[in-house]
């Protein structure tokens, strides 16, 4: 199982957690780079929780790390474990952001589910609205759009997967033009 991590360059992540070698201090938000900014990100950083994620929108009650936010050093034992022993854990977890949630410290809590939405799931339409001509619309009172996967936000631009398909998923999986994702992503 830990062949994944040889392609997932996601496990990377683990270095923000070594926060002071890195010259951060204080609460630090990480944002993927496949994100879309789309109002103010200023809750992101109201709460107490000393640690915070998303919550996965297709395995409830697990972590998505496109969007963490941290105090300081105080998620460096998730990396000390990591550096370790990294076979041991990932064996373990196929997924940083599994791993990250299952060994996040004490009060660790997720953000609230209306500040970053999923493309794919909050945005594009499903089951058989995938075929209507309606077009996406601007997702109301959300701070971010993640792009998870595929597409990209120039590939949802364009109305593109960002990579080749066959032709029937590409008929089931059709993906309009959304240029309006062009007014807050800037390539």
């Amino acid at each position: 199982p830990y062949k994944y991590a040889r392609y997932c360059s996601a496990w990377r992540k683990l270095a923000l957690f070594d926060a002071a070698k890195l010259g951060l201090e204080g609460r630090v938000l990480f944002l993927d780079l496949d994100i879309v900014i789309l109002r103010s990100i200023e809750p992101l950083f109201e709460g107490a929780a000393p640690f915070m994620m998303l919550e996965n929108w297709y395995q409830p009650g697990k972590g998505q790390a496109s969007v963490m936010r941290f105090d300081g050093d105080s998620m460096k034992p998730v990396l000390t474990r990591y550096l370790a022993d990294p076979i041991a854990v990932l064996e373990e977890f196929v997924t940083e952001q599994e791993y990250i949630w299952a060994k996040a410290i004490s009060g660790a809590s997720f953000f609230d589910d209306r500040l970053c939405l999923s493309f794919k799931k909050h945005v594009m339409h499903s089951g058989l609205m995938r075929f209507s001509s309606r077009h996406y619309e601007t997702p109301r009172g959300a701070s971010m759009l993640v792009f998870h996967g595929r597409p990209n936000p120039p590939d949802a631009i364009r109305g593109e997967w960002g990579k080749p398909m066959p032709r029937l998923k590409r008929w089931w999986k059709g993906l309009k033009p959304c240029p309006w994702i062009a007014e807050y992503w800037r390539e």
